[in-house]
């Protein structure tokens, strides 16, 4: 059996070239890659079809391109996909679908589309205020059309069984990951923070079959593992960074200087996995539910009285978190609107909290290890 090192090693491998990865993958099984931009698509689906969805990576490279294409105030993620596309980087992929998720990844769609198209390119619209009554039927169209065209392109019709299968090899691969949190919250000292990353991102981009089953070579382990970091730190909960990973050396300056990341609420962390689907008969109707009637808030969409504050604030509790960092992405304006909002659920409630922002081009190492330091030794004061 491999041990939990080995595992780690394996995801952490898949995340440091995720394109190298993908291109083996498709020269080995033959399959169709269809990649998915974030946020909220049904991946489902398109396992079912026998195609292989995969979230689609923002480089670390200098962005050229897509600098011609998209101003300098839209996020980095944006305009590296757009960078990396234009470019040809993204060659390996057979189709991209994308989701309205906000006006900085909309003309995106648009950009590579005009410039260049792959053979499959589709953009799914998810009802920005999730509790009215017409969501639930407009999106349940959008998925119908959605099933149609995958099957179109892939060539098979998805029947109701192969769709269920696929939502219980997800809904797997969910439970297994909220087990590896719920010993993170215990044993927090176990996984380091870019590890604990390196294991969803790694499902993101792997089938989710080979990936649960690491995952549970890894849960047998996992324990008996020798601890890479000390326990007595201040403890700490992640949120943020909305559509990308978070830089590594910023989760290891925050060990480095005295943290321990607890849990989070990161795109690349439990964002992704929380959100169970139903088993309803028409699978189809399972997907729509598990969308329109998530539980996570978002500041892409107004879904009844959920508040992100509140969620993170009751996740740091749960967790006995000491203090919240939040990882806000330049220029993510939807984040930005959100901060306010946190701040005053945060404050009310005397939970410290630091706002480190990052960006593509350039973030100041020394800047954000400074005010780390300076935001530990406050916690440390209290």
């Amino acid at each position: 059996m491999r041990d939990a090192n080995e595992v780690i090693s394996i995801f952490t491998d898949i995340k440091a070239d995720p394109v190298k990865y993908l291109q083996s993958l498709k020269d080995v099984s033959g399959k169709k890659i269809i990649g998915c931009m974030p946020m909220y698509l049904p991946e489902e689906m398109i396992y079912a079809s026998g195609m292989h969805p995969t979230y689609v990576p923002g480089r670390a490279e200098r962005i050229t391109l897509g600098s011609k294409h998209l101003q300098q105030f839209f996020c980095g993620y944006a305009r590296a996909v757009v960078d990396a596309a234009l470019k040809g980087d993204l060659d390996f992929l057979d189709g991209m679908l994308f989701q309205d998720t906000c006006h900085t990844l909309r003309p995106v769609f648009d950009i590579i589309a005009a410039n260049h198209p792959y053979s499959f390119m589709r953009r799914i619209n998810m009802p920005v205020v999730l509790s009215r009554p017409q969501a639930k039927p407009f999106f349940t169209q959008e998925l119908r059309l959605l099933k149609r065209d995958l099957e179109g392109f892939a060539g098979k019709e998805i029947s109701e069984k192969e769709l269920k299968e696929a939502i219980y090899v997800y809904n797997e691969n969910r439970e297994l990951l909220k087990k590896i949190y719920t010993l993170r919250r215990s044993r927090p000292e176990l996984i380091r923070a870019r590890e604990m990353v390196s294991i969803v991102f790694a499902s993101m981009i792997m089938p989710k079959t080979d990936h649960n089953l690491l995952l549970r070579k890894l849960l047998a382990s996992i324990s008996e593992r020798t601890p890479p970091l000390k326990d007595q730190r201040i403890r700490v909960v992640l949120t943020g960074s909305l559509c990308e990973e978070p830089l590594d050396y910023l989760l290891d300056l925050i060990e480095e200087l005295g943290g321990i990341v607890v849990d989070d609420d990161l795109f690349t962390g439990s964002r992704y996995f929380l959100n169970t689907v139903p088993l309803l008969t028409d699978p189809v109707e399972s997907l729509v539910s598990a969308y329109i009637n998530m539980g996570l808030p978002c500041p892409t969409r107004i879904n009844g009285n959920r508040k992100l504050g509140k969620y993170v604030l009751d996740l740091a509790r749960r967790s006995k978190a000491d203090a919240i960092i939040i990882v806000m992405v330049k220029f993510c304006e939807a984040h930005d609107y959100a901060y306010p909002q946190m701040k005053q659920f945060f404050e009310e409630a005397k939970m410290p909290h630091l706002v480190l922002k990052t960006q593509h081009e350039s973030t100041s190492i020394e800047q954000i290890k400074t005010r780390l330091q300076a935001f530990f030794e406050l916690q440390r004061g209290r």
